[in-house]
C-alpha cells in the first residue's frame, strides 16, 4: 500500500504537538504519562514510515512547506 509522506508527516506533527500538554499534564499530577507516550509512539511511527518513502529524505525546513501543501489539499 502506497501511503502519502507529506500526510504522514503532517499527522505525525500534529501527534507529537498533542501529546505535550498530556505530558505536562501528566507530571503535575504526579501520574504516568500513559496517553502521551501513546500520542508519542503513534507520531514517532508515522513520522519514521513517511521518512523511509520520502526520496532524499526530510529536512527541517521542508517541515512547515509540508503542513501548509496538506492543509491546502484539505481545503480545495
Amino acid at each position: 500500500m502506497v501511503f502519502d509522506s507529506d500526510l504522514l508527516i503532517a499527522l505525525s506533527l500534529l501527534c507529537g504537538v498533542i501529546a505535550i500538554p498530556s505530558l505536562i499534564n501528566a507530571f503535575s499530577e504526579s501520574r504516568f504519562p500513559t496517553a502521551a507516550l501513546g500520542l508519542a509512539v503513534v507520531a514517532g511511527g508515522l513520522f519514521v514510515l513517511a521518512a523511509r518513502d520520502k526520496p532524499g529524505g526530510i529536512r527541517i525546513d521542508e517541515l512547515p512547506d509540508i503542513v501548509f501543501r496538506v492543509i491546502g489539499r484539505l481545503l480545495n
